[in-house]
């Protein structure tokens, strides 16, 4: 029945439903909170978060999404004016820069990022992606954090026998998954 409700895209529907509480969960509000996080996502409306209870559906996870959903088509920085908190505007910033570096193939875009560690995480993506590439990295430009895991990347894949089991060994996720990407692009 909520299902069916939460399909018509009318929280006004909800209602039909504001009865029902099961272990403590009201499904009118589930049924409200559903239709909201749709509408702010196929609207790309942050104003529909501000609609949510914040128990059951986080307003902050919704705006963070929605976000990042603007970004991807952004063609400019001023998407993230809309954010709100600074938290919020900061990730979206992260977002869009990083975004535009890959995107124009150019790593000083990663300084318009407001703070230092943005801006070192930009970096790092920026050249993991090209080590994912098969392009050449010199080690050294990875924030300090990951120049060892730039090192280990190198050396698993100068080994003759080319195993992922070693990228486990690598502290990044992203350096991970590019290692394993560049092994099995190898094979």
């Amino acid at each position: 029945q909520v299902a069916d409700i939460v399909k018509t895209g009318d929280p006004r529907q909800c209602e039909k439903v504001k009865d029902i509480v099961i272990e403590g969960i009201s499904y009118q509000k589930m049924c409200e909170g559903n239709i909201y996080l749709n509408l702010a996502q196929e609207k790309a409306d942050l104003s529909y978060c501000d609609k949510l209870d914040n128990t059951m559906y986080p307003i902050e996870l919704c705006k963070s999404s929605v976000l990042a959903q603007k970004v991807s088509t952004a063609t400019s920085q001023t998407v993230c004016d809309t954010a709100g908190s600074d938290t919020l505007k900061n990730a979206c910033l992260f977002q869009y820069w990083s975004l535009a570096a890959s995107k124009q193939n150019d790593v000083k875009l990663c300084s318009a990022i407001p703070n230092p560690q943005g801006v070192n995480a930009c970096k790092d993506n920026f050249y993991t992606r090209m080590l994912a590439e098969g392009k050449q990295v010199n080690c050294s430009l990875f924030s300090t954090e990951l120049v060892g895991d730039c090192k280990t990347f190198l050396n698993i894949l100068g080994n003759k026998t080319k195993s992922s089991t070693g990228c486990l060994s690598l502290s990044s996720p992203f350096m991970q998954e590019a290692c394993i990407q560049r092994i099995e692009n190898a094979l």
